[in-house]
């Protein structure tokens, strides 16, 4: 994987509870990073405008302290009090960029030919419903994953460049594909009686106007949407025979 997403999403990806919402200047990004690769990445609109720094590393005193960013007739400056003087900065130190959780997700969802859900989770977003999973971007202790219903791959581990396009480790999701676990409702728990339950419980939910009574449901029963879809399908039969 190309060191550039590596460190975008190791440091720059938005966090939807707000406590690690990262930016890199422009200036960084021309720096280091191959250009190509981060046009591309700004076309697509995986990497996103983010507003102007309120401080900022002085690096002219010898000490690198931290100075508040000043804003005068459209132009940017910092003010170092060791020098008492203010200096303009240029413009690529002023942009700011970071990577956008919505765009990253679209993109997923696209290369696995798939409408982008966008809904939120408790530490991420939903990306989309293929072959029959729900493809999430969730944040762990250990870093981003791409969640699979219960199986997870790391996010740094999910993309390659090929002849400067941004493909998806076939290989890699396969093998994550193949870890997740079937389920199967228990007998005992989800019997016939409790899965016609099941069924009117989404039949109320819908007739109550709920935007998403599957989604909803699975949060009540603490499984996913996939399995309660699975649950309401084996109910459905049974009002048949």
């Amino acid at each position: 994987m190309s060191d550039l997403l590596t460190y975008l999403i190791q440091n720059c990806l938005h966090d939807p509870k707000g406590d690690s919402q990262i930016d890199i200047s422009s200036k960084d990004l021309e720096g280091k990073f191959e250009s190509g690769q981060v046009t591309y990445l700004k076309d697509r609109g995986v990497l996103e405008a983010a507003p102007a720094p309120i401080f900022l590393r002085c690096s002219e005193c010898g000490r690198s302290c931290t100075a508040e960013v000043i804003r005068d007739s459209g132009r940017y400056f910092i003010f170092c009090e060791d020098h008492s003087s203010r200096r303009l900065l240029e413009p690529d130190e002023v942009e700011r960029w970071r990577v956008s959780l919505s765009g990253l997700g679209h993109f997923i969802a696209e290369q696995l030919d798939s409408a982008f859900r966008g809904n939120p989770t408790e530490n991420g977003v939903e990306i989309c419903l293929n072959q029959g999973f729900l493809y999430c971007l969730n944040k762990t202790v250990g870093g981003w994953v791409l969640q699979i219903e219960n199986a997870q791959l790391s996010l740094v581990d999910l993309f390659y460049w090929r002849k400067g396009q941004l493909v998806i480790d076939k290989k890699k999701l396969s093998e994550t594909l193949a870890g997740v676990k079937e389920y199967k409702p228990l007998e005992r728990k989800w019997t016939d009686v409790k899965l016609i339950s099941l069924l009117e419980e989404h039949a109320a939910l819908k007739g109550r106007g709920e935007f998403a009574p599957t989604k909803i449901l699975a949060k009540q029963h603490n499984l996913s949407e996939s399995q309660i879809k699975r649950l309401l399908t084996q109910a459905r039969k049974i009002g048949k025979n």
